[in-house]
């Protein structure tokens, strides 16, 4: 098994690990789900968790599938140096309402591609948390509607 930093890492992060480091030159990249479970000798569910835990629109990629002639897995990652992709994650994906988790998510992603620098993903997420939206009745929406408008402002600066 591979380790990282001297521990064990475990079968969702091997499965992680190999799958991103299957993208290489492309954004695409299309797997078939038993073949997977079967070089990982785990259950196609384990695969099906990894897609869907870590490979969600939040960090940055669209899943799709295929079913019936042995079906695949379609994972495309965004590319978020690209602003048609940025665009359409704030306008389509993101949705009229977002848990405080997917929200770190995105800002974390736009942070490794320098959209937003570090001081400006925390005062984000401190104006989104679930500590800042406490009584806020469905704070979830409200939570998207924050981060859609702060992001907007923010990228719409880079221009």
């Amino acid at each position: 098994m591979v380790h990282k930093g001297g521990e064990k890492m475990s079968v969702s992060d091997n499965i992680e690990l190999f799958i991103v480091n299957s993208f290489k030159n492309s954004n695409e990249l299309n797997i078939q789900r038993n073949e997977l479970a079967n070089f990982f000798g785990c259950s196609p569910s384990q695969i099906n968790y990894v897609l869907q835990t870590r490979f969600s629109i939040n960090r940055g990629y669209i899943i799709s599938s295929k079913k019936g002639n042995g079906g695949y897995v379609k994972i495309i990652r965004l590319d978020l140096d690209d602003d048609e992709d940025i665009i359409n994650l704030l306008e389509n994906e993101l949705g009229d309402s977002v848990i405080e988790k997917e929200a770190e998510d995105i800002l974390r992603r736009l942070e490794e591609f320098g959209h937003i620098n570090s001081k400006e993903e925390q005062i984000i997420q401190a104006a989104i948390s679930d500590k800042a939206l406490m009584n806020l009745y469905q704070r979830d929406k409200a939570r998207a509607n924050i981060l859609k408008a702060i992001l907007t402002e923010l990228l719409c600066r880079e221009e």
